[in-house]
């Protein structure tokens, strides 16, 4: 059956990713449509498992860019928290006005109040992992579209797993558990639930190129080059993703915790699945060493013990040359003078 498999996928990519830490509370990204619906159908239906327990929360923005269609999405998603116990929290933002005083796209301020609204909504819930609804459709359609457009090797992985909605002292992690479910299986799952969802007219609009590429490109793609065109792309995104991106991730983290360091006095680094390059780190702690004028580098030693640290296991906390110690705090480790 369709639902079995679909939350079975989801919870293994859960697990083996990281993207849930069991008990940790999780807000869904609910737009009303067949994905985010699902989503949040089928983490309601694994929070109850055990070494999952994952407080639900969801959260809805109301764009008003379709009138009464856009209302009627927002008493949807309303309607479906309350009958399956989800705490709910809506707003809705001016994405026209929005979009003419900040001289962006609709398609830019809508995404730029999105964020803005996830994050304050996540804050407002506790939640450090807001899960939204992206799917392997979706990756696929990314990485034809950034083809089309001109892109390079590392872009080619089209939607990562995991991003950042914010960094900093109260980091916000982005994580997309359906990326490995393809759209017809969401909607099969939905049917065998008898589940209802909301249709957005714009999405069946060819003169956007995204929707032409779903609509036409793949599907002549799928019955002229080959059948399995589609799993063939998702593959090849999976494939670059898993080559590239651990150390793009490690860089990007390791960038922004310099740039906070400046801000807040500390080097705060999350802890990531696969690690980080020794170098990486060794050079991290040059910038900080020199804000913090502490002279003396880390030895071999040092740098093992703090890469140790910097991958999932344990709680721990070790002293550092020059009067620096890094502690786990939570998903990310600290690193600053000692207390």
């Amino acid at each position: 059956m369709a639902g079995i498999s679909v939350e079975k996928r989801i919870l293994r990519e859960v697990r083996s990713r990281q993207l849930i830490e069991p008990g940790e509370p999780a807000m869904v990204a609910l737009s009303g449509g067949p994905d985010s619906v699902a989503l949040l159908l089928a983490l309601k239906s694994l929070s109850g498992r055990r070494g999952c327990g994952w407080p639900l929360f969801a959260a809805h923005l109301n764009h008003r860019l379709r009138g009464g269609s856009s209302d009627g999405d927002e008493r949807f998603c309303r309607r479906l928290c309350e009958e399956i116990g989800v705490p709910f929290r809506a707003e809705s933002a001016d994405v026209r006005k929005l979009a003419e005083s900040r001289g962006l796209s609709l398609e830019t301020a809508a995404r730029e109040a999105r964020r803005e609204f996830l994050a304050k909504a996540a804050d407002g819930f506790g939640c450090a992992v807001v899960a939204v609804a992206h799917q392997a459709d979706d990756r696929v359609e990314t990485l034809l579209f950034r083809l089309c457009r001109g892109t390079s090797a590392e872009a080619l992985s089209g939607i990562e797993w995991e991003s950042q909605l914010r960094a900093g002292p109260r980091p916000i992690r982005i994580v997309r558990p359906l990326l490995s479910t393809f759209r017809s299986d969401l909607l099969d799952y939905l049917r065998e639930k008898g589940r209802s969802f909301r249709r957005d007219a714009t999405n069946r609009d060819l003169g956007i190129p995204r929707n032409y590429i779903r609509h036409r490109i793949v599907p002549a793609l799928a019955e002229r080059v080959h059948p399995g065109a589609r799993l063939a792309m998702w593959r090849l995104a999976e494939s670059v993703g898993n080559a590239l991106g651990r150390g793009k991730r490690s860089r990007i983290s390791l960038f922004r915790a310099c740039a906070w360091l400046g801000l807040c006095g500390e080097l705060r680094l999350p802890v990531e699945a696969d690690g980080y390059d020794a170098g990486d780190i060794r050079d991290a702690m040059a910038v900080a060493r020199e804000i913090w004028r502490a002279g003396e580098p880390l030895s071999s030693e040092d740098l093992r013990r703090l890469a140790a640290l910097l991958r999932p296991g344990p709680a721990g906390r070790l002293d550092l040359p020059g009067g620096l110690a890094a502690e786990r705090e939570g998903r990310s480790v600290r690193i600053g003078p000692r207390r």
